[in-house]
């Protein structure tokens, strides 16, 4: 009889996991915290199947700990994601807590570079006697999650960091770069539009302040390609969002250093 495994992996991304603990820190910092109160911080009404799965998925990620019965608190590896002292310590840290789950440190080690087609990684769950029910979550968890490592250039598997950058990409013949990858684009005011073929459509969008955003679309998309472009772009967004709030907020900052330099007292953060 085929053994059945009953894995233990988180039921969402790492994103939706740093987004529970981003509203969990936001109300109660790293203070214990009922898990029926964090799950209301995290928009539930409380403790119910959907919730304890997105609790069990914080644990999993190590942004979250037990401290006490019924109680959990936020990490530190957590706030090294949500406030890093730079982008290296961010960029680690997303590396960390993507692979902590032990079945994502395992699927990491089988396929180092470059995560599985889905297909291959379902099938290979199967050959290893996963419960039919936990393949396509499990599966669907651990794509998305290597996606949003890529997107962020933080994919590392066995040392080889960011096998993403603009070098390693431009060794990649066209057809193997995926669209989550970030590649580098020459300003579209002093050179024309890189010859990416007729079947591509480019879209440039110039923002005031400098600087552009570059689309280019083929004529037409399969639904899995679609939906893959719809998450980047969600992504996007919230990369966008947190540059608003810290151009916003840098000039406030400018001025309270400058004003504590004059007083001549400690800045305290």
């Amino acid at each position: 009889m085929v053994r059945v495994r009953s894995p233990a992996y988180p039921a969402h991304n790492l994103a939706e996991a740093i987004e529970y603990a981003r509203k969990i820190h936001s109300a109660d910092r790293q203070h214990p915290v009922p898990r029926d109160v964090a799950a209301q911080h995290m928009g539930f009404s409380g403790i119910t199947g959907t919730s304890d799965r997105a609790l069990s998925s914080l644990l999993h990620y190590g942004m979250a700990e037990k401290v006490a019965k019924g109680e959990i608190r936020v990490t530190d590896l957590a706030l090294r994601v949500l406030h890093p002292e730079d982008d290296h310590e961010r960029l680690a840290a997303l590396n960390e807590a993507a692979f902590n789950p032990q079945l994502f440190q395992e699927l990491r080690r089988r396929y180092p570079g470059r995560p599985p087609a889905s297909a291959t990684l379902e099938s290979f769950l199967t050959r290893e006697g996963f419960a039919a029910a936990a393949i396509g979550p499990a599966s669907k968890a651990f794509l998305e999650t290597c996606r949003i490592l890529q997107q962020e250039g933080a994919y590392e598997s066995d040392g080889d960091r960011r096998e993403n950058t603009p070098e390693a990409i431009a060794s990649k013949p066209l057809d193997e770069v995926r669209p989550v990858q970030q590649v580098h684009i020459p300003n579209p005011s002093s050179t024309s539009p890189p010859a990416t073929g007729d079947a591509l459509r480019q879209d440039i969008f110039t923002l005031e302040g400098g600087g552009f955003v570059t689309v280019a679309l083929p004529e037409a998309l399969s639904k899995r390609e679609y939906e893959d472009l719809k998450d980047w772009l969600e992504l996007m967004q919230r990369k966008a969002e947190r540059k608003v709030v810290e151009q916003h907020t840098k000039p406030q900052t400018e001025s309270h250093q400058a004003a504590t330099l004059d007083d001549g007292e400690d800045l305290v953060g």
